[in-house]
C-alpha cells in the first residue's frame, strides 16, 4: 500500500507513468516481478506435478547426494 501511495505522490497520478524516470523504473520493476511470478507458477503447476507423480511411484532418479 505504501508503494502505491509513494508512486501516486511522486508522479502526481497514474497517467504520468510514461515519460517519467521514476514511472519507467516502476513499470520495468513490475514487469520483472510479473515475469518471475509467471515462471514460478509455471514451475509449480506445470513442471512439478509430473515430477512429483514419478517420485511417488518410485520411478524417480536416485538422489545424487543422499543424506
Amino acid at each position: 500500500m505504501t508503494g502505491i501511495y509513494a508512486a501516486w505522490r511522486s508522479l502526481g497520478g497514474f497517467g504520468n507513468l510514461v515519460g517519467n524516470p521514476y514511472g519507467s523504473t516502476l513499470m520495468a520493476k513490475l514487469l520483472l516481478v510479473g515475469a518471475a511470478a509467471m515462471l514460478g507458477g509455471f514451475n509449480r503447476f506445470v513442471v512439478m506435478p509430473p515430477w512429483l507423480a514419478r517420485e511417488s511411484a518410485g520411478n524417480a532418479a536416485p538422489e545424487r547426494f543422499p543424506a
